[in-house]
């Protein structure tokens, strides 16, 4: 692409965009219920793993969700912490 400035993961457009897919809403959703595993997810959503893992590295990226590693099961949570975005346009 000429010309055209890369997306900052820092930046508001960023978190914007993430926010946009309805996916993305409704792992954020479920999340809200508190640490969740993988594989519970892709059960309660009925997609498969590489597409909710691909949206959680997402989520995780825009500063939204904090990952733990528990043997070879991830589980995600909301972040504790928050990016400058985040604070300044999501209430805490």
């Amino acid at each position: 692409m000429y010309g055209m400035k890369r997306c900052q993961t820092s930046e508001p457009a960023f978190l914007f965009k993430t926010l946009s897919d309805p996916t993305r809403l409704r792992l954020l959703n479920l999340l809200a219920e508190g640490e969740t595993c993988v594989c519970e997810l892709t059960d309660t959503l009925r997609v498969v793993q590489p597409k909710v893992s691909r949206h959680l590295a997402r989520l995780k990226r825009a500063g939204l969700v904090d990952a733990r590693r528990d043997g070879k099961w991830m589980h995600y949570r909301w972040a504790w912490r928050t990016t400058a975005a985040t604070e300044s346009l999501l209430p805490s």
